[in-house]
């Protein structure tokens, strides 16, 4: 092949390779594209589920559950729901996004909402579906499992900061969940007076068809 022809043919390697990189939008980009509708939601509570769903999603043998704690390490080790996973903001995206089944629901949460809600957007953007956000997060679930404010009514976040508010004297290790037994309530034990919106809809994703007789 000639000296000609070769740069020929590694001009268009390039230049496929430049379309395909253009023809797959980074998670920046649909963010950026999504930001609207995702505010929208957002600012309508569309996706923030109240605690107690949260609570019986966890009792729910008929679904597939993961929960994306995202908060600092410190905070996730004083305190965290049995089972939440702890997902760091900067390891979101396309990557992690794969590693879970599509029609499961998937629930982020923080502190309060901020870090949870700007979470959710990177998952929403990185192609997650079925994700939603703990209402009022680690703050207003320990005031209900652990202050027995069942029937409190969901607040607005008011701690901007995105503080945990509660004080523990030890670290919380799932082995020694009874230390902390409202990190894994149980249904049957709590007082039926809490009333909420269910918000979870469980969106069928479907796979892509094609290939012969498709």
């Amino acid at each position: 092949m000639s000296a000609l022809k070769k740069a020929g043919a590694l001009g268009l390697l390039v230049l496929g390779a430049g379309l395909a990189a253009v023809g797959q939008p980074t998670t920046a980009r649909r963010l950026r594209w999504m930001k609207a509708e995702l505010e929208k939601q957002i600012r309508n509570r569309e996706v923030q589920i109240d605690p107690g769903e949260l609570l019986d999603l966890r009792f729910n043998r008929g679904l597939r559950l993961f929960m994306f704690d995202v908060r600092s390490e410190t905070d996730y080790n004083l305190f965290h729901i049995v089972g939440a996973e702890r997902v760091p903001l900067e390891e979101i995206g396309m990557d992690f996004v794969k590693k879970y089944p599509p029609e499961a629901v998937k629930v982020v949460m923080s502190n309060d909402e901020k870090a949870a809600t700007e979470a959710w957007k990177l998952l929403r953007a990185s192609g997650m579906e079925n994700v939603y956000i703990l209402a009022g997060g680690i703050n207003l679930w320990l005031k209900i499992f652990r202050d027995h404010h069942y029937d409190a009514k969901v607040p607005v976040p008011p701690d901007p900061s995105d503080k945990l508010r509660c004080r523990f004297d030890m670290a919380l290790c799932d082995c020694y969940i009874h230390y902390y037994p409202y990190g894994n309530p149980n249904p049957h034990h709590i007082p039926k007076k809490r009333k909420y919106t269910r918000k979870v809809k469980i969106k069928v994703v479907k796979p892509p068809s094609g290939g012969c007789g498709a």
